[in-house]
């Protein structure tokens, strides 16, 4: 699956630390700030270029030396709170099979 930003959200650094800014026009969508660590900012970055979670999944296996599942649960839950919180959208056009 893949996912997009929802428009209006703003990624900036602070002191190195990724930070997702909600701008005046989503604010009643998302009415705080995200601080991200370091792999969900790089995840964050790499969804933002269009790869889907299932390239993210594989890294994430590779990097942990963790099983697939346990991968897919990381960002099923990582994907699912920015989701809930109005950063992100699923990306309905890449949902359906190539």
């Amino acid at each position: 699956m893949k996912y997009k930003p929802r428009p209006g959200i703003v990624y900036t650094k602070i002191c190195g630390v990724g930070i997702l800014i909600p701008t005046r026009a989503v604010f009643h969508i998302c009415d705080r700030a995200e601080a991200l660590n370091g792999l969900q900012d790089a995840a964050w970055r790499s969804l933002c270029n269009g790869n889907s979670v299932e390239n993210l999944i594989r890294g994430y296996q590779i990097l942990k030396k963790c099983s697939e599942a346990e991968a897919a649960e990381y960002f099923a839950s990582f994907c699912g709170r920015l989701c809930e919180r109005g950063f992100l959208l699923p990306d309905s056009e890449s949902s359906e099979p190539s």
